[in-house]
């Protein structure tokens, strides 16, 4: 559940940048970051579809394709 979210001022033009703060164990939020199979649920660009390429939970440096 979103506790709260807002938009933040930056001065970087054709940026954005957002804080939210969600009532979860981080270790959940973290799975569920760690998925590339849920990307597409949160990632807001469109670009994350259907069929990844990819491990099944990333690491750093890790890369998937959708």
């Amino acid at each position: 559940m979103v506790e709260r979210a807002e938009i933040l001022p930056i001065r970087v033009k054709n940026e954005a940048a957002a804080r939210i703060v969600i009532a979860a164990p981080a270790d959940k939020i973290f799975d569920l970051l760690a998925d590339p199979r849920s990307h597409g649920l949160f990632d807001g660009s469109g670009t994350v579809k259907g069929n990844l390429s990819g491990p099944v939970r990333l690491y750093l440096g890790a890369k998937f394709h959708g």
